[in-house]
């Protein structure tokens, strides 16, 4: 197992059971969650499979289950994917715990792989493209939902949000795993050319932009940051300190009304099989 899956293992194993609690605290402007808006532009219709790769404790399940089609959950945490089972209990969804890159499902035998904050993390990433491709039928879709760190400069709320993730860096003892795309950079043109190499230049790419967007005020804006990039992992003789620096930075950053406002870019990358 290469360094960035045990990271991601330990992280699941860590916190499984409250991954999705942090993406329902973003929401985006129009008032959805960014779960909803991955199964929107997933447009699926009855009777498709559906994989949802990398589903840790099964968010998406709630929104896929209203479209009357075959769910697919994969992960590799048996912890995450016990507590997806205890929280859905008995329904119609499969659970299966495998590997990005070795899905235990049939070739050509999936209409649809979604794929929420999770593909740009794992690490190496072109054999789990090949492998969707693989699984997928011809004309099938993946849709994928990963942070647009190109687009960081787009707002001033935008650099808040960086401003503050880059203070975790100062304190970890534990590096951030690769993202998806030409080195540690990600660009439209990278993740395309990444993509494309995954399937075989048999694949047509397309960008669509949504923002997730936190109006706290400090101190509740401060709660999923510790947690979401991995405080614990701070030294424990450094904790306190890292916590007054994160608060510090976000009371500088209120508003005449007490909010801090943060926005997160995103991208849904939707790809069709040819």
């Amino acid at each position: 197992m290469d360094t960035t899956n045990v990271f991601l293992k330990d992280w699941h194993r860590r916190f499984a059971g409250q991954r999705c609690s942090f993406f329902e605290q973003f929401g985006l402007e129009n008032g959805t969650t960014s779960y909803e808006a991955l199964v929107t532009a997933a447009e699926l219709r009855p009777y498709q499979t559906v994989v949802d790769l990398g589903c840790g404790e099964g968010p998406l399940l709630r929104y896929v289950r209203r479209c009357d089609v075959r769910y697919i959950g994969v992960d590799f945490s048996a912890a995450s994917l016990t507590a997806a089972r205890q929280h859905f209990g008995t329904t119609d969804a499969e659970f299966v715990e495998a590997d990005a890159g070795q899905m235990p499902l049939p070739d050509a035998s999936c209409d649809v792989v979604l794929s929420h904050m999770a593909l740009h993390i794992m690490h190496p990433v072109e054999p789990v493209l090949c492998e969707i491709a693989r699984v997928l039928k011809p004309n099938g879709t993946l849709h994928v939902l990963l942070p647009a760190a190109w687009r960081i400069p787009s707002s001033a709320e935008a650099r808040r949000f960086h401003d503050v993730m880059h203070l975790f860096q100062q304190f970890k003892d534990v590096s951030t795993p690769t993202r998806v795309g030409t080195g540690t950079s990600a660009t439209e043109p990278s993740i395309v050319d990444t993509i494309m190499r995954g399937f075989a230049g048999k694949a047509t790419v397309s960008f669509t932009y949504a923002d997730l967007v936190m109006h706290r005020p400090p101190t509740e804006a401060l709660t999923p940051f510790l947690w979401a990039y991995a405080f614990d992992l701070i030294h424990d003789a450094h904790q306190p300190e890292a916590a007054k620096t994160f608060l510090t930075k976000l009371i500088t950053l209120k508003e005449g009304d007490g909010l801090v406002r943060l926005r997160r870019p995103m991208a849904i990358v939707s790809v069709r099989k040819a």
